[in-house]
């Protein structure tokens, strides 16, 4: 008996056509996939390949896990419910984790305070450490300047500091204005090794075996060239290297908050971290998160770790190193002050951002187990919390599609164990963004950035399209291209705006 094709169609059961359509699109995107170039996006974005191949994998996975409910719909909605405890579990890790380390670290501080009375300040150790100051330049002709004045006006000894200018790769006039100020210029020439990271590296391998001066330093700062630095910047860390500190990562402020809202969200993002992520863990003795520029290493710590070329965040990857090997906190020093220049457009933040997550993974992906063992074997908290910064992002991103599976399950399975109800309603979620904003507006209040206090919604907008970064770093972790961000704030130290961030507590 023949049938006709439409006959066959109409025989078939809902489900069999939902599991044809979905796996037929999951075959042909995987075909897009095989034959798409794989050449990577300079610009951060995914190229097509990548593209077919994440509806290719959502595809199959989405057919597997509805093959799943379709012929066995009691184990699904037990596995499901395990998954949503999952979900609910990270939340309240996620979302209350920095929160609580802030709140402990606030009650430290004021058992301390009250602890010393007046009569007992420290005298500072006055012994002078010898500095490299490392500037990493491509095409900076704009900005570099302003940097180099605000270090020649350092209040520290300048017989006991150096400043080296990397003009990497430079084809603009950086050169020019480096030679006009009295720093010790070297130029760099590599098109394919491009990148702050590779930049360091090349310094130190000249400092060692050329310039024969590696001696001769205890320590090292890296800045970068859109920065500025306050007047205090290098006594401040030689008496936190005097101190007993090997790694510090000094106080990241903001030059251009109120150019635009990518800016200000930057910004207001920055001022958030630097209390309670930053400050909050120096005060507990865990270790701070080094931010890519305003870094000091001491001689020896440099000597042992290193700085690698080939990362994309160099600086996660040493803190990473850093704590891993030494069990040691890098410092983190709220008087020593550094601003730089924020991104003015959502796509140039996005890139940036991008470059962030794919170095962070690539450093989670080879160290986050290993810290976890040894966080657990030496009953180290510190190695523990280095390991959790470490897989925040890809909890986040995860909590991201968790919650879109819960909400969508809730609205097409009302009958579906949720553990926890709660973490589904929309109390919970205006709970936690008031707790925030009002936790986010003391901390402002107690930085002096009084005015923006009103302007912290505009921090939740910012964050959702972190979702962006996280996405396209996660599918671009082994790419390895390094992305100039552009700088063109001239902002001086003389200028209200820089300064507001480089004097403590205004």
């Amino acid at each position: 008996m023949e049938y006709t094709l439409m006959q066959i169609i109409t025989s078939l059961s809902i489900e069999i056509i939902i599991l044809s359509i979905i796996f037929i699109i999951g075959i042909s995107s995987y075909i897009g996939y095989s034959i798409s170039s794989k050449e990577p996006d300079l610009n951060s974005w995914l190229n097509h390949s990548q593209i077919w191949g994440i509806i290719a994998a959502s595809s199959f996975l989405v057919g597997i896990i509805y093959l799943i409910y379709y012929t066995s719909q009691n184990e699904f909605m037990v596995m499901l419910s395990i998954f949503f405890l999952i979900v609910e579990v990270i939340c309240i890790v996620f979302w209350f984790y920095d929160p609580l380390l802030y709140v402990l670290a606030e009650i430290k501080l004021k058992i301390k305070y009250k602890s010393i009375s007046k009569g007992n300040i420290a005298v500072v150790n006055k012994n002078y450490n010898n500095f490299a100051v490392i500037v990493c330049a491509y095409n900076e002709e704009k900005v570099v300047g302003n940097l180099l004045k605000s270090i020649s006006n350092l209040d520290y000894n300048k017989m006991y500091y150096d400043t080296y200018v990397i003009c990497d790769n430079c084809t603009d006039g950086t050169e020019k204005v480096v030679d006009s100020f009295d720093v010790i210029k070297m130029v760099r020439h590599d098109n394919m090794k491009k990148g702050k990271g590779f930049a360091v590296e090349w310094f130190f391998n000249s400092l060692n075996h050329d310039l024969t001066k590696g001696d001769c330093y205890d320590a090292y700062v890296i800045l970068d060239a859109d920065n500025l630095v306050n007047k205090e910047f290098l006594t401040k860390m030689n008496t936190r290297l005097n101190k007993g500190s090997e790694v510090i990562q000094a106080y990241l402020g903001c030059k251009n908050p109120d150019d635009t809202w990518i800016s200000l969200s930057y910004s207001l993002a920055y001022w958030i971290t630097n209390d309670i992520f930053q400050k909050a863990h120096s005060t507990l003795g865990l270790s701070a998160q080094l931010g890519g520029t305003g870094m000091v290493f001491k001689r020896s710590a440099m000597d042992e770790i290193g700085i690698t070329g080939g990362s994309l965040t160099e600086d996660v990857l040493f803190t990473t190193e850093y704590v891993l090997e030494k069990n040691k906190s890098c410092y983190w020093d709220d008087e020593a002050r550094i601003v730089d220049e924020k991104p003015l457009k959502i796509g140039s933040s996005i890139r940036q951002r991008t470059r962030w997550m794919q170095g962070h993974v690539n450093t989670c992906a080879k160290y986050f187990v290993p810290l976890l063992w040894s966080s657990f074997k030496n009953r180290s908290f510190r190695q523990f919390d280095v390991a959790f910064y470490l897989i925040k992002p890809i909890l986040n991103l995860f909590l991201f599609f968790g919650y879109i599976i819960l909400i969508t399950a809730n609205i097409l399975l009302p009958n579906t164990f949720i553990p926890f109800q709660i973490f589904v309603s929309w109390e919970f979620f205006v709970g936690l963004l008031i707790f925030h904003m009002i936790l986010y507006s003391f901390i402002l209040h107690k930085a002096g950035k009084y005015r923006y206090i009103l302007l912290i919604p505009i921090l939740a907008i910012y964050s959702l399209t972190y979702y962006i970064s996280i996405f396209n770093g996660i599918i671009k972790r082994n790419e390895q291209h390094w992305v100039k961000t552009e700088h063109t704030c001239t902002v001086n130290i003389h200028e209200k705006s820089s300064n507001s961030d480089l004097q403590r507590g205004k």
